[in-house]
């Protein structure tokens, strides 16, 4: 998500059944359906539209903390919580989740 929202793309559905996981490691996102380009936005609009996609983010990352035993419980579901708090202006970009994951894997 961070790749494609730096190249002003949003998926616009975001969401489990739309990664596509190879069982040897990796996945991939599909379903671009719903996917259009931020560049008609201002910034603020385009900043608003990822927090929307942020959102999903998390939904994502609650059902990875159901359904997983090698997810770091606590502190993907303190990312989860940033990802889907009610201020849409203070949800991380997908920069700072990346940063934030590989200071994990580092951790790890």
């Amino acid at each position: 998500m961070q790749h494609l929202h730096a190249r002003g793309i949003l998926h616009g559905d975001l969401y489990a059944h739309n990664i596509l996981w190879n069982a040897q490691g990796g996945g991939l996102l599909g379903d671009f359906g719903a996917a259009w380009m931020t560049g008609a936005l201002d910034a603020a609009q385009a900043k608003a539209m990822q927090g929307l996609e942020m959102r999903a983010f998390g939904c994502l990352l609650e059902e990875l903390i159901e359904r997983s035993s090698d997810v770091p419980v606590q502190a993907m579901s303190a990312l989860r919580d940033r990802c889907m708090q009610p201020d849409v202006a203070a949800r991380p970009s997908f920069d700072d989740v990346l940063s934030l994951l590989q200071q994990e894997e580092r951790v790890r």
